[in-house]
């Protein structure tokens, strides 16, 4: 099972431009402006002859202003607080989005500061502390995943053996589909059972029987594909292997092959005892197929065992 990690990425990192003028700055940019520019007008109209001097020019500067009254106005909104309301309102919806990895570029900070200035650092200061926090609960997230995944794992693997264990086998009924069963794949099982393993018990003692299991398991583990065959313990001496999209005869190989294997390791008189059935997969019924399928394996087995054992057995279909 894998968890995926979500890291905000690197590319969703953004600057919002500000400009360095706080309010107060751009008030008096404006007050200057406004007083500068009606008299640059009606000097102009004198200097130019379109306006004499004297009572005209209490007429002039209102209609100047009037003409002017509404792009003025417009712009005086936009300059002095529209233009950097709307960057805050993005730098807000990039938040709401989740993306904390966003901040204005702004100067060092000053010991007095206009209080918009002091607004955008605060808003920059608690996007970071935002990302902080979601670092932090992504990484106690992710230590809590493998933690689980690692009692999972200790829960749903033999012990002695490392294989899986009889309770994978119970989860396995109970969750089985199209992930392991492909419809219209043929599916097969190995069920193998050690001779004569109470012997080594009785005679050798308990640690040579537990290590004559460790190295059964090793052999079985090398016979099979890493990915997506199932070993399992299923108590004692008794194994088995689920064997996804193989055919009957491709498992009688696999199961010479761990016969093969274990004649290497072997202790005293012991032999493996191997049955084999297959059947053509049914995802809508797994639980039961897989059921069916063991027990016909172990049937086989029985049938090698009663005759002698040290043997490979299988069924058709």
């Amino acid at each position: 099972m894998s968890f995926e990690r979500f890291e905000q990425p690197a590319k969703n990192k953004r600057c919002f431009h500000t400009w360095p003028l706080g309010i107060t700055g751009r008030v008096a940019i404006f007050i200057v402006v406004s007083i500068l520019l009606p008299m640059l007008l009606t000097s102009w109209l004198i200097e130019t002859g379109g306006l004499a001097p004297g009572n005209n020019l209490y007429f002039a500067i209102p209609l100047a202003v009037i003409f002017l009254l509404i792009p003025l106005a417009r712009w005086v909104a936009y300059f002095l607080i529209n233009r950097d309301l709307e960057v805050v309102n993005r730098f807000c919806k990039e938040m709401k989005k989740g993306n904390y990895q966003i901040y204005f570029d702004l100067s060092n900070e000053k010991e007095e500061e206009d209080e918009f200035l002091v607004l955008l650092r605060n808003l920059t200061w608690m996007s970071q502390g935002l990302a902080r926090q979601k670092r932090e609960s992504l990484r106690r997230y992710n230590s809590v995943q493998q933690q689980y995944r690692a009692m999972e794992e200790q829960a749903f693997t033999d012990a002695l053996t490392g294989v899986y264990n009889r309770h994978f086998l119970d989860q396995l009924y109970s969750r089985c589909g199209s992930g392991l069963c492909i419809k219209g794949t043929e599916f097969s099982a190995i069920y193998i059972d050690c001779d004569r393993f109470k012997q080594v018990n009785d005679s050798l003692g308990h640690h040579v029987g537990d290590q004559l299991l460790q190295d059964l398991a090793r052999c079985i583990i090398r016979a099979i594909r890493q990915d997506p065959d199932v070993p399992l313990r299923l108590g004692g001496d008794e194994f088995a292997v689920f064997l996804p999209n193989t055919t009957i005869d491709q498992a009688e190989k696999i199961a010479w092959r761990i016969r093969h294997l274990y004649s290497k390791v072997k202790v005293a008189s012991t032999s493996l005892s191997i049955g084999i059935a297959s059947t053509q997969c049914q995802p809508e019924s797994c639980h039961d197929m897989l059921q069916t399928l063991l027990r016909k394996a172990d049937e086989q087995a029985y049938l090698i065992k009663k005759s002698g054992g040290d043997g490979v057995s299988r069924i058709d279909r």
